[in-house]
Parts: C-alpha cells; sequence; structure tokens
C-alpha cells in the first residue's frame, strides 16, 4: 500500500495556493511516475527470485497500470496472466527423447528437486514437461509452474515494489510542485 502523507497535502496546498486544481496535478503525475518504477522494480524482482526471463514474463503475463487522472488520485498495478509452462524455468534436460530423470528450479534460490514420473517432449502445444499418471499414451498433462500475478504477491517481490514506488513517489511531489511554480504543466 502506497501512501500520500497529511504533511504532503499541506505542503502543495500552501505552497500552490494560487494554481488551480494544483493538488490533483501534482499527486497524479507523481503516482502516475510511482507506478512506472513499481511496475519496473516488480519485474526486476520476480526475475532475481524466480528462474525466469523477461521476455517469458511478457509473453504469460500482462501488467497493467491503472493511472491516476485529473479528477482522481488513485492508482494501482494489476498482474494477470496464465500458469507458465514448466519448461519456460529451469529444466534439465531441455532436450527432447532423453532417458534421463527430469529436474526443475523455479526459485533461484531453491535447489530444484525431482519429478519422477516427468518426461521432456515435442507434442502438438510445443516442447514441454509433461508427466504420465498411468501406463495409458493419453494419461499426460503438461507441468505448469506459477503465473505472473502470483509471482508478483511472493513476500520477495510485493514490499520492493512498493518500496520503489512509494521512494519515486515522495521524491516527484517535489519535483512535481517544482515544475508547477516554474509554470510548467499547469
Amino acid at each position: 500500500m502506497i501512501e500520500i502523507k497529511r504533511s504532503q497535502i499541506k505542503r502543495v496546498d500552501a505552497v500552490l495556493s494560487g494554481v488551480k486544481n494544483a493538488r490533483y496535478k501534482v499527486f497524479s503525475n507523481a503516482i502516475n511516475r510511482g507506478l512506472t518504477a513499481g511496475r519496473t522494480e516488480g519485474t526486476k524482482a520476480i526475475r532475481q527470485t524466480y528462474n525466469v526471463k523477461a521476455g517469458t514474463i511478457k509473453k504469460y503475463g500482462r501488467i497493467k497500470l491503472d493511472k491516476a487522472g485529473k479528477s482522481s488520485t488513485v492508482g494501482q498495478i494489476e498482474f494477470s496472466g496464465a500458469v507458465i509452462p514448466l519448461m519456460r524455468f529451469k529444466v534439465s534436460p531441455k532436450e527432447v527423447n532423453q532417458r534421463k530423470t527430469v529436474t526443475a528450479a523455479v526459485l533461484r534460490n531453491g535447489t530444484g528437486g525431482q519429478i519422477e514420473q516427468a518426461y521432456v517432449a515435442d507434442l502438438k502445444s510445443g516442447i514441454g514437461v509433461f508427466e504420465r499418471f498411468s501406463r495409458k499414451r493419453e494419461t499426460s498433462q503438461t507441468l505448469y509452474g506459477p503465473s505472473v500475478a502470483h509471482m508478483a504477491e511472493n513476500i520477495n517481490v510485493l514490499p520492493k515494489m512498493e518500496k520503489k514506488a512509494q521512494k519515486t513517489i515522495n521524491e516527484r511531489v517535489e519535483h512535481e510542485i517544482t515544475r508547477l511554480l516554474n509554470g510548467y504543466g499547469g
């Protein structure tokens, strides 16, 4: 949760008392910059915590910014998307038709684990890690890791994202005050 302090509101009202809608202009611009910085930091933190590439995050996830506007100083970052195929994480072997036990590590600091009934194959849906539940061929299922939304909720990711967004907003409030005093953005 990102907060605008009462002291910041009072400062904007005092310094920019002659500027129309100064409060909304300052805080909406600062919040929007904070949201953008938070999204960037969230993606970095996900990649630092999980064995996943930035391209995979973009392909399987959606990170939407609901920006603050002229009449509302509320904004949010929304993470959504489907679960990511396990093959997109750290998996060994990567090659098809190898008679080795499949190991997978989703977290960077985790050692990973063996998946006993799993195999790597190139089926209609592409190369992936599959697990067979019985001796019949039709009983295989693709294995998946977490979605981008689940990764963003990790205790190592969310606080970093919030901290960066809050820091950016605090810095940008002063910058936006200076911009309006100099006649820009008005």
